[in-house]
């Protein structure tokens, strides 16, 4: 007798169709608040998700955060950006965004940390599934970065996933900071971290 049993179905990506244009068009995160305070930014009720919002991370020294989250552009640029672009780098993990805090200060941990922890909305993010050749490389590479400058440019998302070149399987968040939506970008909280005597070098 033939099995009556329902198929499973694959549901699809709504958002990859999305996706794919716009990695096939570009592809040949007032004041900030103290350390220790937590808070909301804004009325929750203006920040309403149709669906779970993206978590995202950013760890900094205590005397960076401030302007970290204040300054207009992010002066040295990064893997996926040139310098003096206006763009967040943050994780999607605590961890992930500690290790790496822990490469950019190059391991020497003299002060205390602070954790910044935000929302995005889900439908703001698109994924960078199949990044361009070369990307792990050192020293950054132009056409990397000239790569993620155009995603910046044409503003089609907020934030961007990208993967992490120090660890396998986490992944990064580019925050576009002069999106239309930039709004939705949504400060939780800022609090210390503390960090365990054996990670310091």
């Amino acid at each position: 007798m033939a099995s009556t049993q329902p198929q499973p179905r694959s549901t699809p990506d709504p958002n990859r169709a999305t996706l794919d244009k716009a990695l096939a068009d570009s592809f040949p995160a007032s004041d900030p608040p103290a350390c220790t305070q937590t808070l909301i930014a804004g009325d929750p009720a203006e920040h309403a998700f149709a669906s779970p919002p993206v978590q995202v991370y950013v760890i900094a020294p205590r005397d960076e955060v401030e302007q970290l989250l204040a300054r207009s552009y992010n002066e040295r640029g990064g893997r996926w950006t040139s310098p003096g672009r206006r763009v967040l780098y943050a994780s999607l993990s605590p961890a992930s965004s500690l290790l790496e805090c822990m490469v950019g200060i190059e391991g020497r941990i003299t002060g205390p940390l602070c954790m910044v922890h935000a929302h995005l909305p889900n439908d703001g993010m698109l994924r960078l599934d199949m990044p361009p050749a070369g990307w792990r490389e050192r020293p950054y590479r132009d056409d990397v970065r000239a790569a993620g400058d155009a995603w910046l440019d044409q503003k089609s998302s907020l934030a961007l996933r990208v993967p992490s070149a120090i660890c396998p399987h986490e992944f990064n968040v580019l925050i576009n900071l002069e999106h239309p939506d930039i709004d939705k970008f949504v400060i939780v909280g800022v609090e210390d971290l503390p960090v365990d005597p054996r990670l310091r070098v």
